[in-house]
Parts: structure tokens; C-alpha cells; sequence
């Protein structure tokens, strides 16, 4: 038995907005979206298996009928404006079925928008707003299929997007894995082709690094406890943990010479192109937290380099 409470919002055009603190609810879901502002504090959202932290100054859209709970661990002030699908018809009809793979955003004078929203009654300028929160939703993530599984109308557990698997990026790895494996030759000026593409790859995500870095300031770069403490256990630990395994499984196969190479590709910092893959997934704020692990773990491997090199010769690899 499902443990809910749900709500529906009788006629069109229903619009509400309140101000809850410490806010807490069971699993429920409604006819309507709820958009979510956290003026202050953390507030726990679950929506249907996963759950977000939506701490002080981020925003987060839950579609109609998508089942979800609120918590607090401490204290919240939470910003919530309920409005019936009819208000935004044409982008219900567009991402009906789907659920945003991170719900979780940003909007620029947020705590502006949300203070005057309830003042204003003139239903286009409010329409005007609705659709301008979801456009900056829409921009902040990607949207993946869920089952139409319903229990009194509530959207379901997710399935695997296997439409996926035939994308034109997987058509092509899949081209390029039979390619290698057959030892199908390849003109020189398709190869070529493809080299210039594939060489694009590490530029791009230095770029997209250099945007992410841009806008914060200097002490949010280098003031993320986070950062360092992944680039401790990529640059340190994770050679550390290898080298016992690898000097047993290369030593067993007569190969132990590989060894420091293989040590120091395990002590290599974050590689560039994690930015781009949280990017292609809309995870903009992890994309964000990748490029200052790409950055951070960089900058401490001018160090940590030379101590591996001399601790793998001092070790005998």
C-alpha cells in the first residue's frame, strides 16, 4: 500500500502561493506543478526514488501528478506557487511523460520574483512569469521518459530510456567499436575526418571549464573543501590502494614493468572531459563542481607527480 495523500485542485486556471516554514509533508502528489523557491535554511525533496537537497536560493519544479514528499532536518523557509497545467499548456503537452533528470536550478532575482508573484493579478504577466521559471527549468536539465505505471493517477517508477541506446553518439561508438575490432580500413580522408572531431573533444571541455570558472569568484575556486578532498583521493590514494594489486597481477603475468605506468595513469588528475558529460546530462551544477575538480586536481598534481615518481622508484616498480 502506497503511503500518500493526494490533492487535486478543482477548475482551471488555479494559481496559489504560500510561504511554509519547516516544511514537511508525507508522499502525495497533485493535479497541479508546484515550483519551489528556499528563501532560507535546507528543505529534503523526494520525488518519486530520488531525493534533493534544496538548500537557501534554489528553485525546483515538480510536474502534476509526479508523487513526492518534503522534509527538514533543521529549519526551512520555502517559497511554494501551485498552478493548474492550463496555465502552461504548451510545455505540460512537451515534457508530458518525462521527469527532469535534475530538478534542481537557479534563476537570477529568484527571491525578487517569488515576493512579487502573489501581488500580481494580471493572468498574462503571471503567465508571462509561469513560463519564464519553467524556461530557465527546462535550460538547467534534460528530461528522460518514466513508465505511465499509475496508482490514482500518480506517475511511477522510471524506466530505462532505451531509445537512448540508439542515439547518433552511440550509433557512432558502436561504428567505431566493429570498425577496430574487424580491422575494417578506413579511407584517409574519412579517418582524417573523424581524427579532426575526435581531437575537438579536449579543447571543448577546456572550454566549457573556462565558462564554468568565469563566473565564480576567486574564493569559491580555490574554497571548495570538496575539491580537495577528491583530488586527495585521486591523486594519493587511489595509486596508493593500486600499486599492491597491480605489482601482484603484473608480477604474476611477467609484465611488472608496467607497473609505473600504470600507477601514474592511476595518479593523473581529473580528466578534462567530465565537465561535458555532466553538461550533456543538464547537471549544470555538477558540471560546475567537475571543472574545479579539473582545475584543483591539476594544479596539486604539479605536486603530487614528483612525489609518486619518487615513491614508485623508492618502492623499486
Amino acid at each position: 500500500m502506497l503511503d500518500f495523500e493526494k490533492h487535486k485542485q478543482a477548475g482551471e486556471n488555479y494559481l496559489s502561493c504560500d510561504v511554509e516554514k519547516n516544511l514537511c509533508f508525507p508522499m502525495h502528489c497533485n493535479e497541479t506543478y508546484e515550483f519551489l523557491y528556499c528563501n532560507d535554511g535546507l528543505a529534503n525533496v523526494t520525488v518519486l526514488d530520488r531525493i534533493y537537497r534544496l538548500r537557501a536560493g534554489k528553485c525546483m519544479v515538480i510536474p502534476p501528478k509526479f508523487a513526492h514528499a518534503y522534509e527538514t532536518p533543521d529549519y526551512s523557509n520555502v517559497f511554494i506557487c501551485k498552478f493548474s497545467k492550463d496555465w502552461v499548456p504548451d510545455f505540460y503537452e512537451k515534457h508530458d511523460g518525462y521527469v527532469a533528470t535534475f530538478p534542481v536550478f537557479s534563476i537570477e532575482f529568484a527571491e525578487s520574483l517569488t515576493r512579487k508573484m502573489p501581488l500580481v493579478t494580471n493572468a498574462f504577466k503571471l503567465k508571462a512569469v509561469l513560463y519564464h521559471i519553467l524556461a530557465e527549468f527546462e535550460t538547467h536539465t534534460a528530461f528522460i521518459p518514466v513508465d505511465k505505471k499509475k496508482v490514482d493517477g500518480i506517475v511511477g517508477v522510471r524506466r530505462f530510456p532505451w531509445r537512448a541506446l540508439l542515439s547518433p553518439p552511440m550509433l557512432a561508438s558502436y561504428a567505431a567499436l566493429i570498425i577496430y575490432i574487424c580491422r575494417i580500413p578506413v579511407p584517409g580522408t574519412l579517418g582524417g575526418t573523424f581524427s579532426y572531431l575526435g581531437a575537438m573533444t579536449t579543447p571543448l571541455s577546456m572550454m566549457i571549464s573556462g565558462v564554468n570558472l568565469a563566473a565564480m569568484p576567486l574564493r569559491q575556486v580555490f574554497g571548495n573543501g570538496k575539491t580537495y578532498v577528491m583530488s586527495f583521493l585521486r591523486l594519493i590514494v587511489m595509486p596508493l590502494a593500486l600499486y599492491p594489486l597491480f605489482r601482484l597481477l603484473l608480477g604474476n603475468c611477467g609484465i611488472e614493468i608496467l607497473l609505473p605506468v600504470v600507477i601514474f595513469l592511476a595518479g593523473m588528475p581529473c580528466a578534462s572531459t567530465t565537465p561535458v558529460l555532466a553538461e550533456a546530462a543538464g547537471l549544470r551544477e555538477e558540471s560546475r563542481l567537475c571543472s574545479l575538480g579539473v582545475l584543483v586536481s591539476t594544479v596539486l598534481s604539479v605536486v603530487t607527480i614528483p612525489l609518486l615518481y619518487a615513491l614508485t622508484a623508492w618502492l623499486g616498480a
